[in-house]
């Protein structure tokens, strides 16, 4: 679409009021501020940056992870087959066309939000573990090498996540693999998105506001895509910059569930732009759909009360996906009144 016609935005894409308008300003000035955890130093024992990471999970739900240990060549070599990937003609892609009743896949994700407005990207959704459990049909096979890059970009962010919850775990005054194991099942996607330019960014986003239904979520942004990313803090917008080859880390609802409110899963969203094409991939983790999940035993007490029922995953991920995905719609309807 964009390619036939890039000054042409269709209606279904634009929203009523301006992106940057409204009494939710741009907090410009706070990007300098979002936590940057350095995994090399919490793997030498470092009190100090467990209490940052502490910090961070309590205070902004986000932070910037660097020195985790994955290659630079990897990360290169990912980057440059998904720019290969979104680059080849249309019928090609459509040879790993996402089904209606599958979100595996490439395509454009449903609508979630209050206005029904589209958002502006489309989005390989791939399942890469539990192994047994991936359907290759989705998985591209042009250009050469993407399905083992995928392969192993996935399954390295993906430890580095267990080593998150095993942090994670210690913090929340637990046995370092609590967390993993209360996954039971667990589940891990590899998301790429894709942002093409758009020739009216202040009314159309390139994905909505949300927060994210799972545990954790670990992103790998292009360099030039410095103000593409906002998370939502003190009732404003502040843009994440993205530190060279950092994965960008955030809370997901289950943590904050699991945690009783301790740890936020904090609202986001992608804006547009203009000029550049952008290409985010992600790695999420979450436990299978028969786990049930509900806030930990011994962080329930007089002065924190239980504030979230008790779900199975599956529900919860019907609760998300078939709702409207605004905010943080899809946590509230699960909150103790």
């Amino acid at each position: 679409m964009v390619k036939n016609d890039p000054l042409r935005v269709p209606p279904e894409y634009i929203r009523s009021t301006p992106i940057h308008e409204g009494p939710e300003r741009c907090l410009l000035h706070l990007s300098p501020e979002i936590p940057v955890i350095d995994l090399s130093k919490l793997r030498k024992g470092s009190t100090e940056e467990l209490r940052k990471l502490d910090m961070a999970c309590k205070d902004w739900g986000y932070f910037q992870l660097v020195n985790y240990g994955v290659e630079e060549q990897l990360l290169q070599g990912m980057k440059d087959a998904t720019v290969h990937f979104l680059k080849q003609p249309l019928y090609e892609k459509q040879k790993y066309t996402m089904p209606m009743e599958n979100m595996q896949g490439y395509g454009h994700l449903q609508v979630h939000n209050e206005e029904h407005k589209r958002d502006w990207s489309d989005s390989l959704l791939l399942l890469t573990h539990p192994t047994q459990c991936r359907d290759l049909s989705f998985w591209p096979k042009t250009p050469e090498r993407y399905k083992e890059l995928t392969d192993i970009f996935s399954s390295k962010v993906n430890q580095v996540g267990v080593e998150l919850l095993h942090y994670l775990s210690v913090l929340l005054a637990m046995n370092k693999d609590v967390l993993l194991e209360l996954h039971k099942e667990p589940q891990v996607y590899f998301d790429v998105n894709y942002y093409p330019p758009c020739n009216q960014p202040d009314r159309v986003l390139a994905m909505s506001t949300h927060s994210d239904e799972n545990t954790l979520t670990m992103v790998l942004q292009d360099q030039n895509d410095a103000t593409a990313l906002q998370i939502k803090y003190k009732g404003g917008w502040v843009p994440v910059t993205p530190k060279p080859n950092a994965l960008i880390c955030n809370i997901g609802d289950i943590i904050e569930i699991w945690s009783n409110g301790k740890y936020k899963s904090v609202e986001h969203r992608v804006v547009t732009s203009k000029t550049k094409v952008r290409s985010v991939h992600e790695v999420f983790m979450l436990p299978g759909p028969n786990v049930y999940i509900e806030p930990l035993n011994h962080l329930i007490n007089a002065r924190s009360p239980k504030l979230y029922h008790k779900i199975r995953v599956g529900d919860y991920a019907n609760v998300y996906s078939n709702g409207e995905k605004q905010g943080r719609s899809q946590i509230e309807r699960i909150m103790i009144k």
